[in-house]
């Protein structure tokens, strides 16, 4: 299997603050063609009073790109989040059920979603979805295309 290294472009799953946007600036200083992707979670769209907190996080995301030099993408998971992400977690406990809303979150959006888009780019081998079991450290993870979509997700730790 080729590297995960020999594949150059990787977007990172950006939410607009500090761990992605080092992870951002880190990257593209190891000489990657990095991308922001910024997942639109909120159930308001943007420019909704009250959406304002994604509204201030995309905001905060483009404003890294841009300082980066880099492109920047919003995905809109809003109806997704609505559907798998908050849905499913008051059906679970109306049914007695202690749901995890994270672990759906990812399963279904992070994990799931994100990587299918049609809006991600050719080329873009792996996906850099933030701090890995190191949260301070030079430690992160990556994640061919091919593992996370064919569900068997295998960890590459990549020294950066």
């Amino acid at each position: 299997m080729r590297s995960v290294l020999e594949k150059k472009k990787i977007p990172v799953a950006m939410s607009g603050g500090a761990v992605s946007s080092v992870a951002a600036l880190l990257l593209r200083e190891a000489g990657y063609a990095v991308a922001g992707a910024t997942m639109l979670l909120g159930v308001h769209r943007l420019g909704d009073e009250a959406g304002r907190f994604t509204n201030e996080s995309v905001a905060d995301a483009q404003s890294v790109c841009g300082r980066l030099g880099i492109p920047h993408r919003i995905f809109d998971f809003a109806d997704l989040m609505e559907q798998r992400g908050i849905g499913q977690f008051v059906r679970e406990c109306q049914n007695g059920q202690t749901p995890n809303p994270c672990v759906d979150c990812n399963r279904h959006l992070k994990f799931g979603a994100l990587p299918r888009h049609p809006g991600r780019r050719q080329g873009e081998g792996c996906f850099h979805t933030g701090p890995g079991s190191d949260y301070a450290g030079a430690i992160r993870r990556f994640y061919t295309a091919d593992e996370v979509l064919g569900g068997g997700i295998i960890e590459e730790v990549v020294r950066v």
